[in-house]
């Protein structure tokens, strides 16, 4: 399972709530699951590009280019040491997502 943190109103008007890992591991745990794994996904610098991202966008004629050029180079910097590092460093504090895997008990 993979849930959204930090991130801009989606699936609206269906977008009713953002799960902290305390949250999500309370909820498995009440349903009859074990908690496997649960680690944050992504940190700080992928909340802030995805947020600028969705804003540019939508600017006329340059915004998707900037918008997917600044995702690729996030990309590309976070499959470096130093980007994993960072982003592991940041996402404790501030996780883009959460994944988690779970057994049913």
């Amino acid at each position: 399972m993979n849930v959204p943190f930090f991130y801009q109103l989606h699936e609206e008007p269906h977008d009713y709530f953002r799960y902290t890992k305390h949250a999500l591991i309370y909820m498995a745990e009440k349903a009859g699951f074990e908690v496997l794994f649960i680690e944050p996904l992504g940190g700080t610098l992928q909340i802030i590009v995805s947020l600028f991202s969705n804003m540019v966008k939508n600017i006329p004629f340059l915004g998707k280019i900037i918008a997917s050029f600044l995702q690729n180079l996030t990309l590309a910097f976070t499959k470096s040491k130093l980007g994993r590092e960072f982003s592991k460093k940041t996402s404790r504090q501030f996780p883009f997502s959460y994944g988690m895997i779970v057994k049913k008990t």
